[in-house]
């Protein structure tokens, strides 16, 4: 694993800090590679990989099962960058994965929620990118989020 972008390992690494904290078990894929990449990407990978990561945790926080874990992997393939987030968390049901990235639906009581994936589907719209989810409940989640490098386009 190759996370060289000092700001991208340092949220990865607060993150797995954290999940230990909760008793969660958060991995960073073997085959995890980034070079650093400049600020206005940083910014929207760092925004991108936190977000997923504090849903995953909050979940599995909230709903305690044996052996929780998420895993992450990060992958640059110029131009593009790919953040794969998967959990083993209580999943989303099927009729509510077409409202998740709207803005302020959650399915958490607490109020101002609702904004991490609205703004995840935000930064993939602004970087040419997509994301992609899909969920068993009770089984596993996982959150596919590419971004494309539209300044690395124009250099090469």
């Amino acid at each position: 694993m190759r996370i060289i972008d000092p700001g991208i390992a340092a949220i990865v690494i607060g993150k797995i800090n954290r999940a230990k904290e909760l008793g969660i078990k958060l991995e960073l894929a073997s085959d995890s590679h980034l070079e650093p990449v400049h600020t206005e990407l940083r910014q929207a990978l760092t925004a991108v990989i936190g977000n997923l990561l504090d849903n995953a945790l909050e979940s599995l926080a909230a709903h305690l099962r044996d052996s929780p874990y998420v895993s992450v992997r990060i992958m640059q393939r110029h131009p593009n960058i790919t953040v794969e987030v998967v959990d083993n968390g209580p999943g989303i049901p099927e009729d509510l994965l077409d409202q998740i990235f709207e803005f302020g639906f959650s399915t958490k009581a607490e109020k101002n929620r609702g904004l991490g994936l609205s703004i995840i589907h935000n930064i993939a719209g602004s970087h040419i990118g997509n994301v992609q989810v899909s969920s068993t409940p009770g089984q596993i989640t996982s959150f596919i989020v590419t971004l494309t490098d539209t300044q690395h386009q124009k250099e090469g």
